[in-house]
């Protein structure tokens, strides 16, 4: 069994490590991860690093749980910290968003282009990825259920094929949830779409260009869709 003293040490190794390989992805991009350079830059030898991370894909799985655990821990807190339904949404919102540029390397990990030769253990990470949704979802149930929302007459009409879809996914991987109306999971979906276009926008300097003040816009739209589905904002 590992002394605390050597259990210590190797942790700090492994934070080292992962924070190399996020200043690589910020410089290089996403694929721009490498063991070797990563050992390089520490002074030691590839073999050394593998003694942490066995695979490329092992420290690349790491640094994803990482980003999602973060993602979720903030939208989570945020939603946490008011005990106003509406805004609870919107701080979460703008904690999500927050977070997103606070952390583009590990949010463009998590949601931008796949790693070449890569796959994530679903297992492992689609459990952390739902993690902000289930929170927003749970706001968003207690508010349709108090009759603070309602559902948009055209979000009572989604297609077939997709309601289908997400009722099995309800069920497999959020049961906890699958009690409410499937058209409310739908509407969330709307929600998050534009909350996160609205950041890959900004994170890829896109909208400054054209808008000014991403800022503004960003907040202004989450109170328009609040507004839209019944929540009283300011």
């Amino acid at each position: 069994m590992p002394r605390p003293r050597d259990e210590a040490a190797r942790q700090e190794t492994i934070q080292q490590i992962k924070a190399i390989a996020r200043q690589q992805m910020a410089d290089n991009g996403t694929a721009g991860i490498s063991l070797r350079a990563i050992a390089r830059q520490m002074g030691v030898t590839a073999p050394a690093i593998y003694n942490y991370f066995s695979r490329l894909d092992n420290l690349i799985t790491a640094l994803i749980v990482d980003a999602f655990n973060g993602l979720g821990d903030a939208v989570q807190d945020a939603v946490q910290s008011q005990t106003n339904l509406a805004l609870q949404f919107k701080t979460g919102a703008n904690a999500y968003r927050q977070w997103a540029l606070d952390h583009a390397a590990d949010f463009q990990l998590i949601y931008g282009n796949p790693i070449p030769g890569y796959e994530a253990p679903s297992e492992v990470t689609v459990p952390l990825a739902i993690r902000p949704l289930v929170t927003f979802y749970t706001t968003l149930f207690t508010a349709w259920q108090v009759g603070e929302v309602t559902i948009p007459q055209p979000y009572k009409h989604i297609p077939p094929t997709v309601k289908q879809f997400m009722k099995d996914f309800i069920e497999r991987d959020v049961p906890q949830i699958a009690e409410a109306p499937t058209e409310l999971f739908y509407l969330l979906h709307v929600a998050w779409s534009r909350f996160h276009g609205m950041v890959m926008l900004e994170l890829f300097h896109h909208s400054p260009a054209s808008l000014g003040d991403p800022t503004a816009f960003y907040k202004h739209e989450v109170d328009v869709f609040l507004r839209e589905i019944g929540f009283a904002i300011a």
